[in-house]
């Protein structure tokens, strides 16, 4: 029987309960490859963490069709990377094909690895279907839309692929993995399994890899599909609470008040976390809020990003600091906890840009007890945004090969506009700020004990030092390093 291997590498931060989540781009691409003659293996690094090597070096005894290897720009790259050399040392003639939003944004340079063969551009599904097809049967590749590939030392790019209809697709092939594996405490600290139902977002941030990835298109699966799924994650898996983990939930409201329709007609009892853009709450008015909570929306992300008017509009976003202000009060209103999501390190940020989004955040926790934060994730200029381009006039050189964007983290930066004080702080202030709100942590932490008494006490130092702009000597910071590895 042939074989295909999909992996997905370690992020970096993988701690199981807390932040390792399905892995739905591996479970996309399964799902028109489990069925037939194909068999179909899924190994995870976040998972198998000591012993994928071993896991994979078994699987290439089977001489595999390909290895498909999914990886968003930064540390995935390592371990995608890791596992590519296993691949081609134990199995040459397997083909390594890379997909995913870093190797769609940038194909050709990544097709540059000795180790990689093709690259999957966009959506998955269908592309590499009919790669494994071409591959099985030696047929030509030229024909395969969204693909890219090596040829007589060239790179050939196919014309891009359609998007796909998601309410086509089939129920996702769950029983290729132990589910149990990925239940976190994400959703008020209630166990939870992540979801996706739509796809991109029509709006223009100037730092989005959407505007590129997606061309501001976006497709959504029905509200009656939504309800199949998660009636089956209940009562297969007896599990009731969701983060539905992607760009824009809300584009449809139409589709949000049938869904919310459903769920009272068959009375289900769940809680579901999503995002929301802040414009559209600023003109949800109160009844519409109080209708999601009723039905289970128990949690909404939002990101606001910046506590700068100046910041704000560099980024395209519509709304002003009065403004978010005022839906914090809406959201308080209708009991509908809430996590602001901020960044930092944006060119033309100045200190007072960056005081203003530390004010911002203790303001929001202040007049809403219901309020939490994000840390503050430190930005990554995505090639194909309107803020790449602009890094790059200010002296900003992007990475020449693969292995070199591996090094984006969103607790490192490293930026020609900062001086090495500016970048030390803003990577101290993206692991303090992770314990700003005094609740996040507790939440995905419920099962541990230890973290949560750090958190508590740990908070309140945080908080201090947002008041009082102290960010220069952070002994701490190394402690917090460390423990991150053990509990990972």
């Amino acid at each position: 029987m042939d074989k295909v291997i999909l992996i997905y590498p370690q992020t970096g931060w993988d701690i199981k309960g807390v932040s390792i989540s399905l892995p739905l781009s591996l479970l996309y691409l399964a799902n028109p490859l489990d069925k037939g003659n194909l068999k179909v293996k899924i190994i995870d690094q976040r998972v198998n963490k000591r012993d994928w090597e071993n896991i994979l070096s078994r699987e290439l005894k089977d001489k595999p069709i390909c290895v498909g290897i999914s990886s968003m720009t930064g540390f995935q790259i390592k371990g995608g990377l890791k596992a590519s050399q296993i691949v081609k040392r134990l199995s040459p003639q397997t083909k390594v094909v890379w997909g995913g939003v870093h190797p769609s944004l940038l194909p050709e340079q990544t097709l540059k690895n000795n180790y990689i063969d093709l690259v999957v551009r966009g959506e998955g599904e269908e592309t590499f279907l009919r790669l494994v097809e071409a591959i099985s049967n030696n047929h030509p590749l030229e024909e395969i839309k969204g693909l890219s590939f090596k040829k007589d030392n060239q790179v050939i790019h196919n014309p891009p692929r359609e998007f796909i209809d998601l309410n086509k697709l089939p129920p996702l092939p769950y029983h290729l993995i132990r589910l149990k594996d990925y239940f976190t405490h994400q959703t008020l600290g209630e166990e939870d399994l992540i979801l996706s139902t739509s796809r991109g977002c029509p709006h223009n941030c100037s730092y989005c890899y959407n505007v590129s990835f997606n061309q501001k298109r976006w497709r959504a699966e029905s509200a009656s599909k939504i309800i199949e799924n998660i009636q089956y994650l209940a009562e297969k898996h007896n599990i009731h609470s969701f983060h539905i983990n992607e760009d824009n939930f809300f584009v449809d409201l139409g589709r949000v008040k049938e869904l919310c329709q459903l769920i009272k007609e068959k009375r289900l009892k769940i809680n579901i976390k999503t995002s929301c853009k802040i414009e559209y709450i600023v003109k949800y008015d109160l009844s519409f809020l109080q209708l999601l909570k009723e039905v289970g929306f128990v949690q909404l992300i939002i990101g606001i990003e910046s506590g700068s008017e100046k910041i704000l509009k560099q980024l395209n976003k519509e709304v002003g600091v009065e403004q978010i202000l005022k839906v914090n009060q809406k959201l308080k209103r209708a009991k509908v906890a809430t996590t602001y999501d901020f960044m930092g390190g944006f060119p033309q940020e100045e200190k007072e840009d960056l005081k203003g989004t530390i004010h911002l955040m203790l303001r929001l926790l202040k007049e809403n007890e219901l309020a939490r934060t994000s840390a503050i994730r430190l930005y990554t200029p995505y090639p194909g945004t309107q803020l790449y381009n602009f890094c790059k006039e200010r002296g900003w050189s992007p990475p020449t090969s693969l292995l070199e964007w591996s090094s984006f983290d969103w607790n490192q930066i490293n930026f020609p506009w900062l001086s090495k004080y500016e970048k030390k702080k803003l990577e101290n202030m993206s692991y303090a700020t992770f314990f700003l709100d005094k609740k996040t942590i507790g939440e995905y932490y419920a099962h541990n004990l230890l973290m949560n008494l750090i958190s508590k006490f740990y908070a309140s130092l945080v908080r201090y030092r947002c008041k009082h702009n102290l960010w220069r000597f952070m002994p701490e910071i190394g402690v917090l390093k460390r423990l991150k590895k053990v509990i990972a």
